[in-house]
């Protein structure tokens, strides 16, 4: 199938699972106890005001009235009103989610990194005290809560060593704004933009702690991922074949063994991926990094309802995104891997 006709295909299908998706959360947020008329009208507004802001915010109507009005609206590209702030939710969008983009991205990139070469170290010296402790260490990284590791790192490396700042990104964001206007609120972004590198060396000091917060977790599953598919490759019959050949070790793991195993492996990177930029509350909350993940509780917090139906399809949107981006890296890393039957998680 050609690249076009399956990219295609899987838009389509994004966009049948984005309505569901959008179906679902709204008629959920609506179960949700307690009454947004209450809230934005104040909890000392009388019956007849709540009433008012009820038929002002129209959840007066039917549900599936209120539904087909939102479903309109999101068609013309407006995601409501958030009833928190008073201000269009797709600004709010705009607003918040940069921060917790970057801060996603620097922790795959970090995981990345890290992972995959360590996964590749405990293969290659499979059964070695070296291979047991990075094993031991995966089990850590996977275990140990976020809150706790972040708390833990702001503790040495802020209060005690004074080597890095503990977060704090709206410190950046202003030291931005002084240089030039914020262009794409990426924080190394907009750095660069404006021609400061000792702005960009700045901003990456204040995403480091939080980075690696957020990615220890994903960095943890990539390496014994990686360590379990080289492992299984390492069994295979051309390997063996490739070592009688001559070959260098390192030219067999690099020119055959990785690439298989990278194929598996490509696919825990989307799923930590999306992981990571869902689960960035409390590490948002840890080191005063205001970004979606905040946004998104408050939303709950105060039942705001547009701003919880946004909040999901955004990030629904860009994990479908991200999941057509590894069907594709399937077929780049082996070709004999068809369109039609590449499949994401």
């Amino acid at each position: 199938m050609p690249l076009s006709r399956f990219i295609l295909r899987r838009l389509l299908l994004m966009c049948f699972m984005l309505i569901a998706v959008v179906a679902v959360t709204f008629f959920l947020s609506r179960v949700i106890p307690g009454d947004p008329a209450q809230l934005r009208a104040g909890m000392d507004a009388t019956a007849e005001e709540v009433e008012r802001m009820r038929q002002r915010m129209g959840l007066d109507r039917p549900l599936g009235e209120q539904f087909i009005r939102y479903v309109a609206d999101l068609l013309r590209g407006d995601l409501g009103t958030s009833i928190f702030n008073n201000l269009p939710v797709l600004d709010n969008l705009r607003h918040f989610f940069p921060a917790t983009f970057e801060l996603a991205l620097v922790a795959m990139i970090f995981a990345i990194l890290l992972g995959l070469p360590l996964g590749a170290l405990s293969a290659v010296r499979h059964g070695s005290w070296l291979d047991q402790g990075l094993r031991l260490g995966a089990m850590v990284g996977l275990a140990f809560p976020s809150f706790v590791l972040g708390i833990v790192l702001i503790l040495i490396f802020f209060y005690h060593l004074d080597w890095l700042p503990s977060g704090r990104r709206l410190e950046i964001m202003a030291q931005i704004r002084r240089s030039a206007p914020p262009i794409t609120r990426l924080l190394l972004v907009d750095a660069l933009l404006a021609g400061d590198f000792t702005l960009f060396t700045e901003a990456a000091r204040h995403l480091i702690l939080p980075a690696v917060t957020l990615g220890l977790a994903s960095l943890a599953r990539l390496m014994r991922f990686t360590r379990a598919s080289l492992l299984e490759e390492l069994r295979q019959p051309y390997t063996q074949t490739a070592r009688s050949k001559g070959l260098r070790p390192r030219r067999i793991l690099a020119v055959h063994l990785l690439r298989n195993a990278l194929i598996p492996t490509v696919t825990v990177m989307g799923i930590a991926f999306g992981s990571t930029l869902s689960g960035s509350v409390l590490v948002e909350t840890i080191f005063n990094w205001p970004g979606l993940g905040q946004y998104a509780f408050n939303a709950v917090f105060n039942l705001d309802y547009p701003a919880i139906v946004g909040v999901t399809l955004l990030t629904t949107t860009v994990y479908l995104f991200v999941n057509l981006l590894v069907d594709i890296a399937y077929v780049t890393l082996d070709p004999r891997i068809q369109f039609s039957g590449a499949a994401a998680t």
